[in-house]
This record gives structure tokens, C-alpha cells and sequence, in this order.
């Protein structure tokens, strides 16, 4: 009698067939899939993170991310930041965007392909997101601004883009074993992810890749469009949440010894 497997199928939060362009998570200023709800901006700084992946050799390499924010005064602005991607994994494109206006900015962001001629045409569009700026630091905004100056340009359309500089740029990646139970350790599954890592060492967008990994080992166990979970064991026995780069960067530094493996929980 013959056997055979599959390989579960990559998370789909959508897909552009005709592209062959999956979105597998988004991360707006902490808000994530399915409620996608910001969390107040307090820094003078949103970040927006997306994960991606091209199922098929023909997909589009050279990515952007666009940010379109009308602010509480009236005035838009917009952001953009390009990748160029040729593997066939999950990867991650975000961009950080000074904002300085207390109150309720409207966003709109969208994963778009970019033209031989350098504009963009829109894969996915987000629904429009709210994110309530409060009290920004004037310092942070100020920083923002300077190393935003000189990246002004402008669209055929007359709107000014910023080609913003993402603040924590990947300089490296680290292969991060993971042992994750689910369902109180009835299933459980052993996958490395690549984690790109930040000069100082500091996970970028290395949660949202791991997410989609374990989305993509789970899937026939994951119930669809809901929120996952994900606990670890520190080095003290505790189960901790993560949700974030910083709690995935701290997952990894109590790792014992250095460099093993992280045991995660997943529920939903």
C-alpha cells in the first residue's frame, strides 16, 4: 500500500491569486489579524509590520509597503518602504512613520508590487484602521522628522511621499528551534524559524514570522480567522506570553543553555 503526505497550506489572511502573493499576518502599531486594533501612539511613532510570502517562482520580487495617514487636521501624508524578496519563505516588510499630531489619524496601508518605472500597484489594501496619537514626546517626533528630511518627494498625484528609513534594520538571521505543544501537549511539533535580527540583536519582525510558521504546522489543528496564543517557558519554569519582537527577544535570551530550544504553547 503506498503513503504519502502533504505539506499544510501556507496561512492565508488573503491571497492574490494571479500575483501568487499570500498576506500572512499584519501588525499595526500592535494591532493584529483578525481585529487589527492599533494600540494608542504615545512615542511619536507608528510601526506597521506585514508578512508575506510568494508561493510560485513568477511572483513579484521587488514589494512595497504603503502607508496613507489622514491626520486629525486634515492633512495626508504617506509613507513607503521597498523589499526585494526572491525565496519562496515567509518574510516580513515594515516601516516606522513620525506621527505628531495628537488625536485620531485615519490609515490606510496596503502591500503593493513595484513597477519597472518605480509606482506601485496594489496587491492587498487593509480595511481603514483608526489609531489615536496621544501626547507625543516632542523629542521622538523631532528625531523622526530629521531623519525623514530629506526623503521627501513627491507623486504624480501630488501627494507627498516619504520613503521612510525603517528604525531597526535586519543585519543578520538566526535559526531559532522551537518544541511547541498544543491542546495541554496532546499535539505537539518541532520547526525552525530564521529570525532576522537587528544590530543589537533584537528580533525584527521575527514574531510575525514565527506566527506564521506555527500557523502553517498547525493548520489542520487551528480553527480559521481566529487569534492565536503563544506562551514560553522562562528560565524560572513560568509561562509567559508573547506577542511582540521584545517578548520573542526575551524568549530567546533566557534560552538554557544559549542558543537552545524555546517551548511555546499555542491556544486560541
Amino acid at each position: 500500500r503506498g503513503g504519502g503526505f502533504t505539506t499544510p497550506p501556507m496561512p492565508r489572511i488573503a491571497e492574490h491569486a494571479s500575483e501568487a502573493i499570500v498576506l500572512c499576518g499584519i501588525d499595526i502599531h500592535g494591532g493584529r489579524f483578525p481585529d487589527v486594533v492599533p494600540q494608542p501612539v504615545t512615542d511619536g511613532s507608528l510601526r506597521v509590520i506585514l508578512a508575506f510570502a510568494r508561493t510560485w517562482d513568477d511572483a513579484p520580487c521587488d514589494i512595497a509597503l504603503l502607508v496613507r495617514a489622514l491626520t486629525p487636521g486634515g492633512d495626508a501624508r504617506a509613507a513607503v518602504v521597498r523589499k526585494h524578496v526572491s525565496s519562496l519563505q515567509p518574510e516580513t516588510i515594515g516601516l516606522t512613520v513620525p506621527m505628531a499630531e495628537a488625536g485620531v489619524h485615519v490609515l490606510e496601508v496596503s502591500l503593493a508590487r513595484v513597477e519597472a518605472d518605480g509606482s506601485f500597484t496594489p496587491l492587498f489594501t487593509l480595511p481603514e484602521v483608526a489609531v489615536t496619537v496621544v501626547s507625543p514626546a516632542a523629542a521622538h517626533v523631532e528625531a523622526a522628522a530629521v531623519a525623514l528630511e530629506e526623503e521627501e518627494e513627491m507623486s504624480e498625484d501630488g501627494d507627498v511621499v516619504v520613503v521612510a528609513r525603517v528604525v531597526r534594520e535586519e543585519v543578520s538571521r538566526e535559526v531559532v528551534a522551537l518544541k511547541v505543544a498544543m491542546d495541554h501537549d496532546t499535539v505537539i511539533r518541532r520547526i525552525s524559524v530564521p529570525v532576522p535580527l537587528d544590530i543589537d540583536g533584537v528580533p525584527v519582525g521575527g514574531y510575525g514570522l514565527v506566527e506564521a510558521a506555527l500557523c502553517k504546522a498547525f493548520a489542520n489543528e487551528l480553527r480559521l480567522n481566529t487569534a492565536v496564543q503563544l506562551r514560553y517557558k522562562d528560565c524560572e519554569g513560568d509561562s509567559v506570553r508573547m506577542s511582540c519582537d521584545e517578548e520573542l527577544g526575551e524568549a530567546m535570551a533566557q534560552r538554557a543553555p544559549p542558543g537552545g530550544v524555546i517551548r511555546l504553547g499555542i491556544t486560541q
